[in-house]
């Protein structure tokens, strides 16, 4: 019963974020258009800018022949609600983006490259939440431009958003919160905490590492002398929110996984008692073994923090070619930990620079520093490199942190100089996407080559389409004669 209640349940908390902010967006219609009205040259370049990210994401997103094993789990889990509306857990991935992916697999005929369509999408619109939230945050139409044109060229968002897993959808849920946060902390509509409660449930059924930005949200709420019922209505909502999917995956056994595993330790005990199956991770030999790109500091802490500020590993490995054939996007995303990039010791530089000046607004100061803190210390335990994983660190707290560094830097030249100093450092900035040729790169693996055949019916009837459980395969049996009959 519970594998029923799962998605419909999220389906409703989904209904009510999407109503409730369209109702905020009626209600401060007069004051958008204003805003808009008297900024019209900035959100003509904001417009430029999402259209552009959206053109560079849209033309690699992933051929079905390319979806890596754990990205074609969550197109079988979201077919098989939409077929049959139940979520059917059996393995490592929490129920959000399969649930949102069954909204659409039929108006794709069940295309295994929706993932990837739905990635694009919602890495786009974190483009525009990342603009609004800077906007609230620090009143500032330069520093939330730039941090838009940062991140419409950051590498590793845009790994995350051609991907076809949930790390697009995950930035854009953590922006989301953000911005409902600082909304509710300007309009002082304290009942909004329901909402920001619903949003932060949906984050955590996204990984599940989403849930540590509860920590800042409430430091937030507190320093903002938000009485603390609604930080206890808060967390109630959170809890209220992640119930059912909790239950459900401690009520049903699950098949095991064939590798060694070992326990998190430290912060990751949270994934333990939250996530029952990420309790559950290859042991470090078995990833150098398969995966040898990977940065070789044997320190995960140092590793991680070498990785985002130093340039360390910032590089891709080489395309490999078996057969004739490029193997799948994961020889991309998996970083080489002999190739530096110079130009992110800028990005230290200037968010320390950004960080420095923050400290003015110290409630501010802590909201940035306490959310990175949190992820690089969950993520900096693991005993093996996820490194695309960064980009939520990146994405939302690194970016926004440089741009601002680099506006108060600008601030100290003449009128006349700031702005070239601005546009340089920008270049500077998102050099990496041009030097490092990410568009091409993906291009062998895009929906939209020509050399790319397989079509939605060879990949459906594949007996397991993509994912090695017997459980799976009745299910490709079933979509792979709906798309014969149609």
């Amino acid at each position: 019963m519970l594998e029923n209640i799962v998605p419909l349940w999220l389906y409703l908390q989904l209904t009510i974020v999407l109503f409730s902010f369209l109702y905020i967006i009626v209600t401060e219609k007069n004051k958008i258009l204003k805003q808009i009205k008297s900024n019209k040259s900035l959100y003509v370049l904001l417009s430029i800018i999402i259209i552009v990210g959206f053109g560079i994401r849209i033309i690699n997103i992933v051929h079905s022949e390319y979806i890596v094993v754990d990205n074609s789990d969550y197109i079988l889990k979201g077919t098989i609600i939409s077929e049959t509306g139940r979520f059917l857990h059996g393995y490592t991935n929490a129920p959000l983006f399969a649930s949102i992916i069954s909204l659409f697999i039929k108006t794709v005929n069940y295309n295994p490259s929706l993932g990837s369509i739905l990635s694009v999408m919602f890495g786009t619109l974190s483009i525009l939440l990342a603009f609004i939230f800077v906007r609230l945050f620090l009143k500032n139409n330069i520093v939330a431009i730039l941090t838009a044109i940062i991140l419409c060229f950051s590498n590793l968002h845009y790994d995350a958003s051609v991907n076809g897993g949930p790390l697009g959808l995950s930035v854009f849920f953590i922006f989301l919160t953000l911005v409902l946060l600082e909304y509710i902390v300007i309009t002082k509509k304290k009942n909004y905490v329901i909402l920001l409660g619903i949003i932060s449930g949906l984050s955590a059924q996204i990984y599940y590492v989403e849930l540590i930005l509860v920590i800042p949200i409430i430091l937030y709420i507190i320093l903002n002398k938000i009485k603390i019922k609604y930080v206890i209505i808060f967390l109630g909502i959170i809890f209220v929110s992640v119930i059912p999917f909790s239950l459900y995956q401690y009520s049903e056994p699950h098949p095991p996984l064939v590798h060694k595993y070992y326990k998190p330790s430290g912060l990751n005990k949270i994934a333990c008692f939250w996530f029952k199956d990420k309790c559950r991770f290859l042991t470090i030999n078995k990833i150098e073994s398969e995966f040898p790109a990977i940065n070789s500091h044997e320190s995960r802490f140092y590793s991680y923090f070498s990785y985002l500020f130093l340039g360390e590993g910032r590089g891709y490995s080489e395309r490999k070619i078996i057969d004739g054939k490029v193997l799948a996007p994961i020889t991309i995303f998996w970083n080489n930990a002999e190739i530096d990039n110079n130009v992110y010791k800028l990005y230290f530089l200037l968010s320390l620079f950004g960080l420095f000046h923050l400290r003015l607004h110290m409630k501010k100061f802590l909201l940035m520093f306490i959310t990175f803190l949190s992820f690089f210390i969950v993520y900096g335990s693991y005993k093996w490199q996820i490194f695309i994983y960064m980009m939520q660190i990146e994405s939302i707290v690194v970016i926004p942190l440089v741009a601002y560094g680099t506006y108060m830097i600008a601030r100290r030249f003449p009128k006349n100089i700031n702005l070239i100093f601005i546009i340089i450092i920008t270049i500077i900035l998102i050099s990496p996407f041009f030097t490092q040729n990410h568009i091409r790169d993906y291009s062998d693996y895009s929906m939209f080559n020509k050399n790319n055949k397989q079509t939605i019916l060879d990949w459906w009837s594949n007996p397991f389409c993509g994912v090695p459980l017997t459980e799976i395969e009745p299910y490709c049996k079933l979509i792979a004669n709906k798309i014969k009959e149609s």
